[in-house]
């Protein structure tokens, strides 16, 4: 398996780095934001996991998660921090991170939680594909399929579509979206949520899909079939 481990402390980063090779890891380290955003952007190692450390030179680390699982679909993301308050747990959790664990910890649990975030991966890739009506979606590929057709839909999109057809029925408000599918707070001066959402509707209903994406004012949106 490939980690990426982002951690600027030397000392800590070093010994990681040695736990993880010794347990047959394969490891690549960054110690900034700018070294991650390096390797985005070249693709010179391909992780499968991130160890996040949750503050890099004092630089929010939650804003990579994005970025990161943009370029890398298929990412599982750990969350290092010092911070142990269940408001800040719940921050990262909503931002996108699967996992979190709190400084100082034990080289014996890091360990068992990569190994859970691994099998939790293969239970996803064995059980790669939500149908809903005449859509599926396949999460390896992050393809739509209406009626057998392939529909190209922006990441964006996919990930809307996805929410709501793990949820049908389910009301998400606008800042719920923010949340989940921007990672990030709602702002209230955008309107990129109704943008994206209107140009989803199109897509489906140019389709022939069965499902329609409703919506009521101060309310918010959720699918029916």
């Amino acid at each position: 398996m490939n980690i990426l481990l982002v951690e600027d402390e030397e000392r800590l980063s070093s010994y990681l780095e040695r736990a993880l090779k010794v347990e047959g890891f394969a490891t690549c380290v960054c110690g900034s934001v700018d070294e991650v955003q390096a390797l985005i952007s070249t693709s010179y190692f391909e992780p499968e996991v991130v160890i996040l450390d949750r503050l890099l030179r004092g630089v929010d680390s939650l804003n990579l998660i994005e970025p990161l699982r943009e370029k890398f679909p298929r990412l599982r993301i750990l969350i290092l921090s010092a911070i142990t308050t269940a408001e800040e747990k719940a921050m990262a959790l909503d931002a996108g991170a699967d996992d979190y664990m709190s400084k100082p910890f034990s080289s014996r649990e890091l360990l068992a939680r990569l190994k859970a975030l691994t099998r939790r991966q293969l239970y996803m890739e064995e059980n790669s594909c939500l149908t809903l009506s005449n859509v599926m979606l396949e999460f390896k590929t992050r393809t739509v399929l209406i009626n057998g057709t392939k529909v190209n839909l922006t990441n964006k999109e996919f990930l809307l579509a996805l929410n709501f057809m793990r949820e049908p029925g389910r009301v998400f408000s606008k800042a719920d979206l923010f949340k989940k599918v921007w990672n990030q707070h709602q702002d209230t001066n955008s309107n990129v949520v109704e943008v994206t959402i209107n140009n989803l509707r199109r897509k489906l209903k140019e389709s022939e899909s069965h499902l329609k994406i409703m919506s009521r004012r101060n309310l918010g949106y959720w699918l029916e079939n």
